[in-house]
């Protein structure tokens, strides 16, 4: 120990009898604990580390799927639109809002602090609020796309149906 401490200091002269079998000890467990704090994260299930929160891109891509389906369900019922194929763009992902507890007054000022609930996996944070992802454009492709008239109907459809401005959708003629 004692050249182990001269090698990690150098220029510091210890005596024999300063390294008490109790500090090697100590020294060993701290070294251990740290350790295993360290290979906690390759201990864990496989299964907590697939969780994936909420928003994440298989939910966005299930999310626009079942919107471009039931928009050609719509838009193929237009008179003179014909077979329909929709492709919808998403400006972000979903954005959870969570459920907070507040306290206000005394010395301490304002204090928040989410609200939590035991579940299977542990503890989540409560929803309160789910924000839906905004769309960014849609491409609409429609056998009568040619047709300014049924074009003019599918654009009007869309913005109506999402929300979307009309310079953000784009109709064309299917070959």
């Amino acid at each position: 120990m004692k050249e182990w401490i001269e090698r990690l200091w150098p220029g510091t002269h210890v005596k024999q009898d300063t390294c008490p079998k109790k500090g090697t000890w100590l020294f060993w467990i701290g070294i251990a604990g740290m350790l295993l704090i360290l290979l906690s994260d390759l201990i864990t299930p496989s299964a907590a580390k697939a969780k994936k929160p909420p928003g994440e891109s298989a939910d966005l891509e299930q999310y626009t799927a079942q919107l471009e389906n039931r928009m050609q369900q719509v838009l193929g019922q237009i008179e003179g639109a014909g077979k329909t194929t929709v492709m919808i763009t998403l400006d972000s992902s979903c954005e959870n809002i969570y459920a907070v507890d507040e306290k206000t007054g005394g010395t301490a000022g304002e204090e928040t602090h989410h609200i939590l609930l035991n579940t299977a996996n542990g503890e989540d944070a409560l929803i309160e609020m789910t924000w839906q992802p905004e769309i960014r454009g849609v491409a609409v492709v429609c056998e009568g796309g040619g047709n300014v008239a049924v074009a003019s109907r599918v654009t009007e459809m869309v913005s109506v149906l999402l929300g979307v401005s009309t310079n953000r959708i784009s109709v064309a003629k299917m070959n």
